[in-house]
């Protein structure tokens, strides 16, 4: 399977992602100390990691890679998320919900990769997503909290109050989806 999405759509998924990802890398340097859904440092790490390995995937280089490729990359995030999960709940900190979050995004991101090609599958055979109900669960989910997200943006912009770590999150909603879906109508 290629992971590259089709023309246009592909350059501008590209572009959100990277361009999300930039903003949380420079909120991340600049060291807010803000612990909630949408900021703090390792809130904005994450997205930082996830959306970059997105941008990646659907690039024409990026969506020749191999699956086991593409499996290697998310897990990574999957465990550290894990990690960073059991880390929250060990200090009881208030970004509980922030890697919990960030760890079912993992590992959706994982998940999408479980049914693509192998190298050793006759060219043309697609091995279908596993429970492809779940696949569809996430979609929902992260659809879900893309509009959230968006209505959070909105009410922060029209009282203006700083809206800028809403962004990562909200194209990470939306690619996530965008990345599933894919991964299911293949």
């Amino acid at each position: 399977m290629n992971h590259a999405l089709p023309g246009p759509v592909g350059w501008i998924a590209i572009g959100l992602c990277s361009t999300a990802a930039l903003v949380a890398a420079v909120d991340a340097r600049s060291g807010t100390p803000t612990n909630s859904r949408y900021g703090g440092r390792a809130t904005e790490l994450a997205h930082v990691v996830m959306l970059v390995a997105m941008a990646v995937m659907w690039t024409p280089t990026g969506g020749d890679l191999p699956a086991t490729v593409w499996r290697a990359v998310f897990s990574v995030p999957a465990i550290a998320m894990s990690v960073w999960v059991v880390v929250a709940f060990g200090r009881r900190t208030d970004d509980v919900g922030a890697a919990i979050y960030h760890c079912v995004a993992a590992f959706a991101m994982l998940y999408a990769t479980l049914g693509q090609q192998h190298h050793h599958v006759h060219a043309g055979a697609e091995n279908p997503l596993p429970v492809p109900l779940l696949g569809w669960a996430f979609v929902a989910i992260f659809i879900l909290d893309a509009i959230v997200t968006l209505g959070a943006l909105t009410w922060q912009i029209a009282h203006r109050r700083p809206a800028r770590a809403l962004f990562p999150h909200l194209v990470m909603d939306a690619a996530t989806a965008v990345m599933i879906w894919q991964a299911l109508s293949a």
